[in-house]
């Protein structure tokens, strides 16, 4: 599959997308496993979710643009003009400087449709995936640090969790994969053999499975294969 992480629009959609969530959480009350933190993946964009019951921040994947409701009222920024940094400047009260943003750039449309392919199919994998789930879990969020999208299943039993989740790629890893981190992890869980993907060592614990041997196969499909890989995952903790 394309590398998207290199991509540059992705990159700057990327802090575009910290921009707004620093804008969220400085608005709302914390939320559990810090979700005044994150952003969401609905329909044809990333969002923030309702703000307070009367804003939103919406990214339109389809046409470039950030669309900032205030009840009734809304104001537009086309992401795909030259001086973004300005508009933005002028939307937002917060100087970008304290929000850690600058240099943003005009973003390119074919760019943003070859991420929008990306990110639907991971969403709506996720979200099916967590429709089978039972016990206590999250939303699916996207977190604008790791561009991943992911949901966290707990267990009850002390700190006992399972991050599941697809990152479009990152600096350690360039192509996009889907992950099963289980919380504690224990060198002992190596002994698992999978059906797809390797137990990752590296950087991080848990299973890896390379997205370009999931892009092609039916939504339903991908999600099977999660829950399976999850349900693996959980046994581990001698969890039923």
């Amino acid at each position: 599959m394309k590398n998207i992480v290199i991509n540059e629009t992705v990159i700057q959609l990327r802090k575009i997308c910290r921009l707004i969530a620093k804008v969220k959480a400085q608005q709302i009350s914390y939320l559990p496993h810090y979700g005044h933190e994150s952003l969401f993946f609905q329909n044809n964009g990333i969002t923030t979710g309702i703000i307070n019951n009367n804003k939103e921040i919406k990214i339109d994947l389809f046409n470039g643009l950030l669309l900032y409701y205030d009840n009734e009222y809304t104001q537009i920024i086309d992401l795909t003009d030259k001086d973004i940094y300005l508009k933005f400047r002028h939307l937002f009260s917060h100087p970008l400087e304290i929000l850690q943003i600058d240099n943003l750039e005009r973003l390119k449309l074919e760019d943003l449709e070859d991420y929008f392919g990306f990110i639907s199919k991971a969403n709506l994998s996720l979200e099916v995936f967590r429709s089978k789930l039972n016990g206590n879990f999250t939303l699916v969020h996207l977190w604008p640090d790791g561009f991943d999208l992911s949901v966290e299943w707990f267990t009850g039993i002390e700190d006992q969790q399972i991050g599941i989740g697809i990152s479009p790629g990152d600096k350690d890893f360039s192509n996009a994969y889907l992950y099963v981190n289980p919380h504690p992890f224990n060198k002992g869980f190596l002994k698992e053999k999978l059906p797809i993907g390797i137990w990752n060592t590296s950087k991080w614990n848990g299973i890896k499975v390379e997205w370009y041997d999931l892009e092609k196969l039916y939504v339903k499909d991908i999600s099977n294969i999660i829950y399976d890989l999850f349900d693996r995952t959980k046994t581990l903790f001698n969890y039923s």
